[in-house]
């Protein structure tokens, strides 16, 4: 029973870091080549970046309606949040040069 759930939570958070990891790539790609684009350009590259990001998202977590086990919801949106938190605080504060 216990390893169940451990391991269906281990599942969910390995698939929410993987997702969560992509997500970030999608943003940072952008991100590094803003200088080539127009500010217009630049902001619409990046919002479309970020809608596409939210539609992953929704479509991760709703793995559940085909899989019906809470412990993989549980795990996805943990791997999902923590990994995009730990990518922020250090692309944030931790590296050098970034204001």
């Amino acid at each position: 029973m216990w390893m169940d759930i451990v391991k269906s939570l281990l599942i969910g958070l390995g698939f929410g870091v993987l997702v969560g990891f992509f997500n970030h790539w999608l943003v940072w790609s952008v991100l590094k080549k803003t200088d080539r684009y127009t500010p217009a350009q630049a902001k619409n590259k990046l919002m479309m970046r970020y809608i596409f990001r939210y539609f992953i998202n929704v479509a991760v977590l709703a793995t559940y309606l085909l899989h019906r086990d809470t412990y993989v919801l549980i795990g996805t949106a943990v791997g999902l949040s923590v990994l995009g938190k730990i990518l922020a605080v250090n692309y944030s504060f931790l590296k050098k040069g970034v204001s």
